[in-house]
């Protein structure tokens, strides 16, 4: 009677390693595709730091062909319309401009 438990349980277990061996064998195979898709996980999230945080401001300044002329009391008054904007990931402020002036007959310059 004990015989046959042993041979029972030899059976069980040789059985259970049979399928464990499968699971291991089936994950082995697919451990190339995970390792794949976490490199490109890691990747994208390090590209992602570098966009949203790392990356600098970038300041582009937009003038449109139109100059407004005025005149008032005892001076004249030049409107220039300037659109600035920031396209990069941190913030920047624009503390003053300089306005140069090329007159086109003589190529002389000026600025205020």
């Amino acid at each position: 009677m004990a015989a046959m438990r042993r041979q029972h349980c030899d059976e069980e277990d040789s059985s259970a390693l049979k399928a464990t061996g499968k699971i291991v064998e089936m994950s082995r195979r697919g451990g190339w595709l995970s390792t794949a898709f976490s490199a490109l996980a890691v990747g994208l999230s390090c590209f992602s730091v570098y966009v949203s945080t790392l990356q600098g401001p970038k300041l582009e300044v937009y003038v449109p062909p139109t100059i407004h002329y005025g005149r008032d009391a005892d001076s004249q008054v030049f409107a220039i319309p300037v659109t600035i904007a920031n396209s990069g990931a941190r913030s920047a402020a624009v503390f003053s401009l300089e306005l140069q002036v090329q007159n086109v007959n003589t190529n002389a310059t000026g600025s205020q």
